[in-house]
């Protein structure tokens, strides 16, 4: 923290806006004590939520943070009361909920002009998913449910976009384990994927599904940006009600819900779409609706933007 103060010196700023309430801030609160600045914070998820897992990642000093600063925004209401159960109420106005913004004009611009993938059988039902190789994301229960299509003789293909994480080699073994691979595949050998190459999948794809779980370890997710983009897309959604999507998602309106771990329902859901296109197309109707409405990049950025101006 002394060595970031000694480089933020240099230029003079006027206030210092921190990411997470973990030990990034807690550098962050550092500096501005030692500068005598006023310190402000983008708090998320399991930043505000996680007490075991990874230390540098873990809700540190939350108290003490979120009354020093001039406000903390949280992109989550699970995070958001989080906070204020953690602080004293006269410090509850520095709090403020502020969803992510996403340019939704300029996404769909770039997926109408995306080229699908060719896939070899396009009778195929296409399913697709996005995350981490970490627990929180719960592909080990997606596996399984898509286990119990295949049992079912549903032809399909699932693709899983996922970025490097410590369940990798277990998510490939249980493809092995349960002889999925003619239906499973993980794009980028599990290094991740560019964005333009992830909506070329979502433009082929009948549902998406995010399989999230709360973890022992208190890591959750708060509303995942990839169902945000799926309901932009236009594509279906099955998903949890883990961390904080139902915030955004309502249960048979916007999106299929399903119990956490719950892989045999997962299954029962996809089995349910893909024979219900009227279904399919209400819940995408009002997804899309919402996700352009209460992720209005404009309309959010300027909530950050008045507060770091006011403070």
């Amino acid at each position: 923290s002394l060595g970031y103060a000694t480089v933020i010196k240099k230029y003079h700023p006027d206030i210092i806006y921190s990411h997470f309430m973990s030990e990034s801030s807690t550098m962050a609160y550092i500096v501005c004590k030692v500068l005598n600045l006023p310190l402000s914070i983008s708090a998320h998820a399991k930043d505000v939520l996680q007490t075991n897992g990874p230390t540098k990642e873990n809700v540190e000093l939350i108290k003490l943070k979120s009354e020093y600063v001039n406000f903390v925004s949280v992109c989550n209401k699970n995070a958001y009361n989080k906070i204020l159960n953690s602080i004293d109420t006269k410090y509850h106005s520095k709090i403020h909920l502020e969803y992510h913004g996403i340019d939704s004009k300029k996404v769909l611009e770039k997926f109408k002009l995306a080229k699908p993938i060719k896939i070899y059988d396009i009778n195929k039902l296409v399913l697709f998913t996005i995350g981490r190789f970490v627990e929180k994301k719960g592909f080990e229960y997606l596996i399984k449910a898509v286990k119990v299509l295949k049992d079912k003789n549903v032809d399909f293909v699932l693709f899983i976009a996922g970025a490097k994480g410590p369940l990798y080699q277990k998510i490939v073994s249980m493809i092995n384990e349960f002889e999925l691979n003619d239906n499973v595949k993980i794009l980028g050998n599990g290094e991740g994927v560019d964005f333009d190459t992830i909506i070329s999948y979502f433009k082929i794809s009948d549902v998406f599904i995010l399989p999230s779980i709360n973890t022992k370890s208190s890591d959750a997710d708060g509303i995942p940006n990839v169902l945000i983009e799926s309901a932009i897309f236009g594509v279906p959604i099955i998903t949890t009600d883990a961390g904080s999507i139902t915030e955004f998602l309502v249960n048979e309106k916007d999106a299929l819900i399903v119990k956490q771990k719950d892989y045999k329902q997962i299954a029962e859901k996809i089995m349910l779409l893909n024979f219900n296109q009227k279904h399919k197309d209400y819940l995408v109707k009002n997804a899309n609706k919402k996700a352009i409405t209460m992720f209005d990049i404009n309309k959010n950025v300027q909530k950050i933007e008045d507060l770091l101006l006011l403070n």
